[in-house]
């Protein structure tokens, strides 16, 4: 006599033996999804955790500048330099820290003082007022996703500064800062 304990191992038994797949299977299944959505485009979003972490390194950054902090600060911007201006000279983090000691436009960029003109739009003012919430469209560049933000518009900053942050070994750093 069959009883239902014994169907149901002789159908668990069964489900087990012919829904087993050899690992290279899954392997090939992976590749496929991976490959399709690169070909797909989908790929080109940010994922959630990253916009975090752009959260996080824009906070990170933003607490640099208000403590003025010359060597926080070159923590925070790209290993390969920074481009200051549009088509601007790319400034090494080494270059940064003593410019930001001595150089009073680089002093007027990135914290408002020192300025000879009325334009005091910093750095410092702009990461207060960025939207991080939407950023610009990630884009791959010389093999780094990087992003745009621009600050929305505010008494020192009355057009917006924008900034160019890219993705470094799981840190978003400060890449460029195209003002005209």
């Amino acid at each position: 006599m069959v009883t239902e304990s014994t169907q149901a191992t002789t159908y668990n038994s069964a489900v087990r033996h012919t829904t087993k797949a050899p690992a290279w299977v899954g392997m090939i299944l992976v590749f496929t999804f991976i490959a399709f959505r690169s070909v797909s485009g989908q790929a080109a979003s940010i994922p959630l955790y990253e916009k975090q972490d752009l959260r996080h390194s824009i906070a990170a950054l933003s607490k640099c500048l208000r403590s003025r902090s010359v060597a926080c600060v070159a923590r925070s911007i790209s290993r390969q330099g920074i481009t200051v201006g549009v088509d601007g000279p790319r400034v090494t983090s080494d270059s940064l820290v003593h410019k930001l000691k001595v150089d009073h436009a680089m002093q007027c960029l990135f914290w408002g003082t020192s300025c000879s003109s009325s334009n005091k739009c910093s750095v410092s003012d702009a990461i207060g007022n960025l939207d991080v919430g939407s950023p610009g469209k990630p884009r791959m560049y010389e093999n780094h996703w990087q992003v745009d933000l621009e600050s929305k518009p505010s008494e020192a900053c009355s057009t917006g500064l924008p900034l160019v942050f890219q993705l470094e070994e799981g840190y978003w750093k400060l890449k460029a800062v195209p003002y005209t």
